[in-house]
């Protein structure tokens, strides 16, 4: 019985297309994005191994995508995180985007504001007063984590789904990492 059921769970794993679904959806956008062959380092970034693999991205801060499922059953939650390479020594954190409504849990998005340690970085506030974010979060309705990997060396923009971004959140996703790489971290020179 549990072997019938672990080989079930083996062919939907081997026969899901959402990598190359999301990279289609990418370069359907015009982001130039490519499949990336399986075992790559970054797969293990996101603290979880549940990476459905890689896709490469060439231009801009963010270079890659990875797909990552949580569970292999009919009740899969997938998110995406968009990886932002960074040198630097990060300090571990993590926040998010909160949408405020004018009226609790109702009501229309009136502003977005994040929330989390930043560890003093000036982050949340730096992304809340950026206008073309803060617009293309309440516009999509997106839920956006951005978690520092000082492990791996890297920032990840975190997404709750395995939908292609529109070129909306595309842009703004590339802006938000244009931000964490101009942040200012204590004791290091910002990339270049």
């Amino acid at each position: 019985m549990w072997l019938d059921q672990l080989f079930r769970e083996l062919k939907d794993l081997f026969s899901n297309t959402t990598r190359e679904d999301l990279c289609a959806g990418l370069r359907a956008i015009g982001v130039d994005a490519r499949l990336a062959g399986r075992g790559r380092p970054e797969e293990n970034k996101t603290w979880s191994n549940g990476s459905l693999g890689i896709i490469d991205v060439s231009e801009g801060p963010i270079r890659w995508a990875n797909v990552v499922v949580w569970g292999y059953s009919q009740r899969d939650v997938y998110y995406t995180d968009y990886g932002v390479p960074d040198p630097r020594c990060l300090p571990m954190l993590e926040i998010r985007s909160i949408r405020m409504r004018e009226s609790p849990k109702f009501g229309r998005v009136i502003n977005v504001r994040w929330k989390g340690d930043d560890r003093g970085l000036g982050l949340g506030h730096r992304l809340s007063s950026d206008e073309a974010i803060r617009s293309a979060i309440m516009n999509t309705r997106d839920e956006v984590r951005v978690v520092a990997n000082p492990e791996h060396g890297c920032w990840l923009i975190r997404r709750n789904n395995e939908t292609t971004p529109s070129a909306e959140q595309w842009r703004c996703y590339q802006a938000i990492a244009e931000h964490l790489l101009e942040v200012h971290v204590t004791g290091q020179q910002t990339p270049s």
